[in-house]
């Protein structure tokens, strides 16, 4: 509803500006041919049976630009195929969309708006993925299990500087977690929410607000516990205006959950209280530029079983070597802790790209990960439970970028 209900409002701001500003396009289409190592194709904790692949990664990236908005529409998908075990091999059953968008509805308000779509497995996600951002959750479900999935996350936010001293921001979120194989309790996963925030401006560039934020989450199986959380947190920031920002924020996290199943234990409903922060900095410069962030806040417990704790850490490292090569190193920490289930998942990649002309890059990029599932349903992520699955992926490969198709509406 959240979700309908946001599209409908970008759809009324969107439409009517098109007639006041031309938007100028271009289509970027993109092929990256590799060659790659899987060490765990089984995806076993022990006895791991390794393979080499080929994968070809079709894609095109579509960019809009006018004097009231920016957009950008990606798509990827994957052909791969193992050399010893054929019954791997995955054409066009991996699929990722990706759509950022900024409308600038007046000189001191912006609207934005996020979506982004993953249809595939674990390894196919991995490959998908791995550009020069932070790892997210999104793609710390995907690595979880090595059957189909498919996640998708949606937000829009809206920031508007009331005067100089004041900023205000709201949004609506929407997140959706599906298995498309295994067990049919958790074979839907459902979260939508939103939340306002005030920031003032204390001191020169520290601020200080708070924020409100309510979520919803809710599964296919209607034996499952649906869960309410509020949370009402202050947060501190300072930086703006420089290359350096930093965000912290806390407060408790008021929870109300109905009653319901978890496996054949009938849970009582119940109301608790937990503590939920963030903390997130940044740092961008000519050539180098970090992401960090850490936190703890209710989700979806992966496929488990209802709602559980998360706490999630992710860091980014880009710099540029020279005008053509870059190197970066990126890493997560995904945890979820719920009744009679818990799962964490460690995930970290590295890579060199380097610029040979302007239509052709080289890229050298390892992906490597460690998951862990204990308790309830815990065999539909790992193939054995409590006990650790490490892989690791090595791929080399160019990337084909041809010039853009340019035109104007």
């Amino acid at each position: 509803m959240l979700r309908t209900i946001s599209w409908l409002l970008f759809g009324a701001v969107l439409f009517p500006s098109q007639v006041a500003f031309a938007t100028e396009f271009s289509l970027w289409p993109q092929l990256e041919i590799a060659g790659a190592y899987d060490d765990n194709t089984n995806r076993a904790p022990t006895n791991r049976k390794g393979d080499f692949l080929t994968v070809q990664s079709p894609g095109a990236t579509l960019e809009g630009s006018s004097a009231s908005r920016d957009f950008y529409l990606t798509y990827e998908t994957l052909l791969l195929e193992h050399v010893n075990y054929s019954e791997k091999d995955r054409f066009f059953q991996d699929n990722y969309l990706d759509l950022h968008d900024i409308e600038r509805l007046a000189p001191e308000t912006t609207l934005s708006i996020d979506e982004s779509f993953l249809l595939g497995n674990s390894l196919g996600g991995g490959i998908i993925t791995n550009d020069n951002v932070p790892l997210g959750t999104q793609l710390m479900q995907s690595l979880l299990s090595d059957q189909n999935t498919m996640s998708s996350t949606f937000a829009m936010n809206l920031l508007s500087r009331y005067s100089n001293s004041f900023t205000w921001t709201g949004t609506v979120n929407q997140n959706t977690l599906s298995l498309l194989s295994g067990n049919p309790e958790s074979e839907y996963n459902f979260s939508q929410g939103a939340s306002i925030a005030g920031d003032w401006n204390v001191a020169e560039r520290f601020t200080a607000g708070a924020l409100y934020q309510f979520n919803d989450f809710r599964f296919s199986n209607g034996a499952l516990p649906t869960t309410e959380s509020n949370t009402l947190a202050m947060r501190l920031g300072w930086g703006a205006g420089t290359p350096f920002t930093i965000l912290g924020q806390v407060g408790p996290v008021l929870s109300m959950n109905t009653s319901g199943k978890i496996g054949t234990t009938l849970e009582p409903s119940k109301t608790s209280v937990d503590l939920g922060f963030l903390v997130s900095g940044g740092y961008v410069g000519r050539r180098l530029s970090m992401t960090g962030t850490f936190s703890q806040a209710p989700g979806i417990n992966n496929g488990l079983a209802g709602v559980a704790t998360t706490q999630s850490y992710s860091g980014l490292f880009q710099y540029k070597i020279t005008r053509r090569a870059t190197i970066f190193a990126n890493g997560g920490y995904y945890s979820t802790n719920g009744t009679g289930s818990s799962s964490q998942v460690i995930a970290y990649t590295g890579g060199l790209s380097y610029l040979l002309n302007k239509n052709l890059s080289m890229n050298l990029n390892y992906v490597g990960y460690n998951t862990v599932a204990n308790g309830l349903n815990a065999d539909e992520l790992v193939k054995v439970p409590g006990k650790n699955t490490v892989t690791n992926l090595f791929m080399i490969g160019v990337t084909l970028h041809p010039e853009s198709l340019r035109w104007e509406w």
